[in-house]
C-alpha cells in the first residue's frame, strides 16, 4: 500500500515540475513548525551541548541537512558542499541571509579535478535526488514500476560538469561532518584525511561499507547507532540509514547517552 502511495505521489509530481523546490521549501517550514528534523538522527546533536561549532553538510542537495543542523546544534556555523551547480546557485539564493551558513558549489574527493553528473527527468519534473556519476544508473530507476505509465520518450537525462576539490584544502575545523554523496563516501574522507586526523569530528554516514568501516577504525573511531526515542547511542551497531562514527573524546560528550 506504502509503495502503490508513493508511486502515485511520486507520477503526480512530475506533471507539476516547480514542485521541487515548493516541496523542500514546504518541508522547511514543517520542520520548524514542528520542531522535527527530517532525519532522526540529526536530534542526536542536542547532546553535545557547545555552540558556534563548526558543521560540514557534505552533499547538499536542496538543503535538508543545512535546516536539521541549524535545528538541533547551537548557533551552529555550517559549510555545506553541494556539485550539482544548479542546486549549489539555488542554496546560495536561499541561504544568502542567513549568518554561519555558507555554500561551496563542488564536491569532495580524494583528489582535485572534475566529473560528469548525470540527472534524470520526467516530464520536465527533475529528480535531482537521483543524480549519479553513471549515466545508466541516473536512468534506471524511473521505470514502469516507479511512475504509473511510465514512457520512456518523456524520461530525458542532462549531464552537468562538477568540479571535485579536496575537503584538507579548506583548512576548516569541523566539529561534526555528515557525508551523503551516493556511495563516494571513502573517497571524501581520504581527501580530508588530515582533517579528520587532526580535529577528528563526528560523523554521520549512510550506509556505510565494510572498507570505510575499516579506515574508519584505524583513526580511532568506533560506531554507533542513535535511537532517536530513547536519547541514546548503541555502540557497535549501525543504524537503520545512518550510522555515527566517533572517536572516544567526542564519545565521552555523551557519556550518559552510551549503551
Amino acid at each position: 500500500m506504502m509503495r502503490s502511495a508513493q508511486r502515485v505521489l511520486r507520477t503526480a509530481q512530475t506533471f507539476f515540475p516547480a514542485l521541487g523546490d515548493i516541496k523542500a521549501a514546504a518541508q522547511d517550514r514543517l520542520a520548524r513548525l514542528t520542531g522535527i528534523p527530517f532525519e532522526a538522527d540529526f536530534r542526536a546533536l542536542r547532546l553535545f551541548g557547545g555552540e558556534g561549532r563548526l558543521h560540514l553538510d557534505i552533499g547538499a542537495n536542496r538543503g535538508q541537512s543545512i535546516t536539521a543542523i541549524r535545528m538541533c546544534a547551537t548557533r551552529p556555523r555550517i559549510v555545506s558542499f553541494e556539485p550539482n551547480p544548479k542546486l549549489a546557485a539555488a542554496l546560495k539564493r536561499r541561504f544568502a541571509e542567513v549568518p554561519g551558513v555558507r555554500i561551496e558549489p563542488v564536491g569532495l574527493g580524494a583528489a582535485e579535478g572534475e566529473f560528469s553528473l548525470h540527472i534524470p527527468s520526467y516530464r520536465g519534473y527533475v529528480f535531482d535526488g537521483l543524480a549519479s556519476t553513471d549515466r545508466e544508473a541516473a536512468a534506471s530507476w524511473l521505470n514502469e514500476r516507479t511512475l504509473i505509465g511510465f514512457d520512456p520518450a518523456k524520461l530525458s537525462i542532462e549531464t552537468v560538469r562538477c568540479r571535485i576539490r579536496r575537503l584538507d584544502d579548506f583548512g576548516l575545523e569541523p566539529f561534526f561532518i555528515k557525508v551523503d554523496v551516493q556511495g563516494t563516501e571513502l573517497q571524501v574522507l581520504q581527501g580530508g584525511q588530515r582533517t579528520i586526523e587532526a580535529h577528528r569530528p563526528v560523523l554521520l554516514l549512510e550506509w556505510p561499507e565494510d572498507e570505510l568501516i575499516a579506515w574508519l577504525a584505524a583513526r580511532g573511531y568506533r560506531r554507533y547507532a542513535f535511537d532517536a526515542r530513547e536519547q541514546v547511542f548503541h555502540h557497535d551497531r549501525g543504524g537503520t540509514l545512518n550510522s555515527f562514527f566517533m572517536t572516544d573524546d567526542k564519545a565521552a560528550l555523551v557519556g550518559k547517552q552510551l549503551q
